[in-house]
């Protein structure tokens, strides 16, 4: 391994631009609120997600004491579910797949009666 890819791997893992592309939003829920910032930055392979959230825990902690932790790791799970559904809405709008399967009527006929 050379320098070159290692400084693209890591640059890729520090904030990549759109994170999640190939993972499910509901098993990203599960995994940030389980395993918390962590675990959102293993899943999301987002360095820079996993330290917005631990920023946010120790701040949340720091302020509102140690119950608030378990609101961090619901927010973690939450943070998680809406980067990788953003990631494929967008992957969705550049494709121009549609979200939802299109109901064609046939046009209305003039009849004299």
């Amino acid at each position: 391994m050379n320098l070159t890819t290692l400084k693209k791997s890591f640059l890729s893992w520090l904030a990549p631009r759109r994170p999640g592309v190939d993972r499910d939003p509901w098993v990203g829920l599960c995994v940030g609120c389980q395993f918390g910032p962590i675990g959102s930055a293993i899943y999301l392979r987002s360095l820079a997600d996993g330290v917005f959230l631990l920023a946010l825990l120790i701040t949340m902690w720091s302020v509102l004491g140690v119950e608030s932790v378990y609101l961090a790791w619901i927010f973690g799970g939450g943070w998680t579910f809406g980067r990788i559904a953003e990631t494929k809405r967008w992957l969705r709008k550049q494709t121009h797949e549609p979200s939802e399967p299109e109901i064609v009527l046939p046009a209305p006929t003039a009849s004299a009666t």
